[in-house]
């Protein structure tokens, strides 16, 4: 006598009775396929504005990367600048001159003006005024 012998079910060949469904579970199940796609196309949508954006933001800062860079040696020519207008003497022949220009040469014709300022700027230097390099009205 041979018995015949049933081979055991795997869970992955013969569907439980609970992952039986249904035709009304069709309809269910395909909202919920259709919300998911729109939230995935959603999210889609919004990694592609955050690259965007962060392509933007990367071209951004390699630009003032640049900026800064540039800037260095105008850093040092600036310093150097100021501390020659903050001389006290180079300042005082600046006010002198920006003074006598705003109260007696501003109504003067430009070419009369030009010929007076210079012959202040001579003033101040026979006076013993340090002359800055940059000066006013030069």
């Amino acid at each position: 006598e041979l018995q015949e012998q049933e081979e055991p079910s795997t869970p992955s060949t013969q569907p439980s009775r609970d992952m039986m469904l249904t035709e009304d579970d069709v309809d269910r199940l395909e909202d919920e396929v259709a919300t998911l796609q729109s939230m995935y196309d959603a999210a889609v949508v919004h990694k592609h504005a955050l690259k965007e954006q962060l392509s933007t933001a990367k071209q951004l800062l390699e630009m003032g990367g640049e900026v800064m860079n540039n800037m260095k040696p105008l850093r040092q020519q600036w310093e150097c600048d100021l501390q020659r207008v903050t001389d006290d003497e180079s300042l005082l022949a600046n006010c002198v001159v920006a003074a006598a220009f705003t109260t007696y040469l501003s109504a003067l014709p430009p070419v009369a003006r030009d010929i007076l300022v210079d012959d202040v700027w001579r003033l101040c230097e026979k006076n013993g005024l340090l002359l800055p390099l940059r000066a006013v009205f030069r």
